[in-house]
């Protein structure tokens, strides 16, 4: 019985040990497995790992860490992390990383490091010590993040966010950025400065709210053509309410800004004052319309005046030879029939209202003419292009402007009349290249001094008017244009010859035509 039981004994002793061996062989191929994945991680991860002893040399570094500071665990072993220093990281911060970890804490932040080929990079960094199981501080770790590219992304996004800022508060147009539901969300000076309120009264608000009433219907589906997809850009011209009341014109420009998977976010609206060049335009028609009833005022005047010189002879020929059918008659003392008689005096009396008729006519045509008065005539010049400025721009012609400079040309004349001839000259210039197409359109004015007269020359790019025709298109009623009247250039050489001057054209050889006219200048 005594030796079964210590068999049994034994048996369980043997079956305990090799099952406690069993478990031990376990546990160590665990741990090996453990510190196998711990080592992959260290050495195939993104992460960046040194590890160093106490007086801060290096004793490991993983691939990584390779990688990125171009240095090997062969040349960077023994050595002190200081080889990586670049001089953009202040001081006090490595002072501060150093009281931090040797007091048992962790330290995280960013530095700028040098590689080994001099070029820096930055990187957020985390350091500790590591302690064993005593607790004592036998090593230094730093586990890190490359963020160089994370940096010059930032770095470019904050300078473009300066520059548009800049931009956006130093432009010379308004400038504003507006939500999806037409709210203002922030807005340049310049913009306050043409509607007359601050931002802090429009931020929040719609903009429909300083739109005109009578406005607001057209302009309360203003987003669907972006948010649809229609449009990305935006031109409109439209009115505001200014805060004083008054009603004024802006030329706005809108564009949608998307986020980076397309996603509608906010829109810019530019916007320029147009209010000074809207008048300006309605004033530059009124001056036209006002030129262009002048014209037809002299025109008519000098049709008038044709007309009843020609009509006034041959109604003097009737009245005299009336009258002296009746002298013979009575010199004959003949005895002509009662009705011949009342005949004659009948023609004559006509004849003679006729010419009462025609001398009022005359009259009427003698319209006052406004006294002439010492001018620039630069200035006139300039006066016209302002006219002429809409129709040149809506035309694709570009004016250039040779003014006699800085000294001015003073001539005595009645300015509506020159501005006129100056139009006139423009406009046949301009209808002569749009008929004829010319893929280059332009007009130049030039002014000059010439033997003591003040000379215009104003040059188109069109076809060239023929030689035999110089003279022929100042004659009424005769053009070269299909649309033409021919009085235009007709009323102009006579305006000029009313001014003591003289107004020609010289013909180009294959294209272009130049108008001249003198006027003596005044001393």
């Amino acid at each position: 019985m005594t030796i079964l039981w210590a068999f049994l004994v034994s048996l369980g002793i043997l079956i305990w040990a090799v099952a406690l061996v069993r478990r031990g062989r376990r546990l160590v191929q665990e741990a090996d497995d453990r510190t196998n994945i711990m080592t992959a991680v260290v050495e195939q991860g993104p992460a960046v790992v040194g590890i160093t002893d106490l007086n801060g040399h290096i004793q490991y570094i993983n691939p990584a860490f390779e990688r990125t500071s171009g240095y090997t665990m062969e040349e960077a072993q023994g050595k002190s992390p200081r080889i990586l220093q670049s001089g953009v990281t202040p001081g006090e911060i490595y002072a501060e990383l150093w009281e931090t970890i040797t007091n048992g804490g962790v330290w995280s932040g960013e530095l700028c490091n040098k590689r080994k080929d001099g070029n820096l990079y930055w990187e957020h960094a985390s350091i500790s010590a590591i302690q064993n199981r005593k607790g004592e501080t036998t090593h230094y770790v730093k586990v890190a993040e490359e963020i160089t590219a994370q940096k010059r992304t930032n770095a470019a996004l904050a300078s473009s966010e300066k520059r548009f800022r800049s931009v956006f508060e130093q432009a010379s147009v308004g400038m504003a950025l507006v939500d999806r539901q037409g709210r203002w969300l922030d807005l340049n000076e310049r913009l306050s400065e043409i509607v007359g309120y601050t931002a802090e009264e429009l931020v929040g608000k719609s903009f429909l709210g300083i739109t005109p009433e009578e406005d607001r219907a057209k302009e309360a589906d203003w987003n669907l053509p972006f948010e649809n997809g229609e449009l990305t850009t935006g031109h409109l011209e439209k009115r505001y309410l200014h805060k004083d009341g008054s009603k004024i014109w802006a030329d706005v420009s809108t564009t949608l800004v998307r986020d980076e998977v397309g996603a509608p976010q906010y829109y810019i609206f530019i916007i320029k004052d147009t209010t000074r060049l809207r008048q300006a335009e309605q004033e530059a028609v009124k001056r036209q319309n006002e030129l262009a009833h002048l014209a037809r005022v002299h025109t008519l005047q000098q049709m008038t005046s044709e007309l009843a010189h020609e009509i006034d002879q041959p109604l003097c020929a009737i009245l005299s030879a009336s009258q002296a059918s009746l002298r013979l008659i009575e010199k004959d003392e003949c005895k002509p029939s009662p009705d011949l008689l009342d005949a004659l005096k009948m023609v004559a009396g006509q004849a003679e209202r006729a010419g009462r008729v025609v001398d009022g006519i005359r009259k009427f045509s003698r319209v006052h003419v406004p006294e002439n008065q010492a001018l620039d005539l630069n200035q006139i010049i300039q006066d016209a292009c302002e006219l002429m400025a809409a129709e040149l721009r809506s035309q694709i012609i570009e004016l250039q402007l040779n003014l006699d400079d800085p000294t001015d040309l003073p001539i005595n004349c009645n300015s509506v009349q020159i501005e006129q001839v100056i139009v006139n000259l423009c406009r046949n210039g301009v209808d002569a290249m749009i008929e004829d197409g010319s893929p280059v359109k332009n007009l130049t004015i030039t002014s000059t001094r010439d033997n003591g007269m003040a000379k215009v020359a104003i040059s188109n790019t069109g076809p060239a008017i023929k030689a035999e025709l110089a003279d022929k298109i100042f004659s009424p009623f005769f053009t070269t244009r299909i649309n033409g009247l021919g009085l235009g250039l007709s009323l102009s050489r006579s305006i000029i010859e009313t001014h003591a001057g003289q107004l020609w054209v010289e013909p180009g050889n294959k294209e272009g035509t130049t108008f001249q006219f003198t006027i003596p200048l005044q001393d």
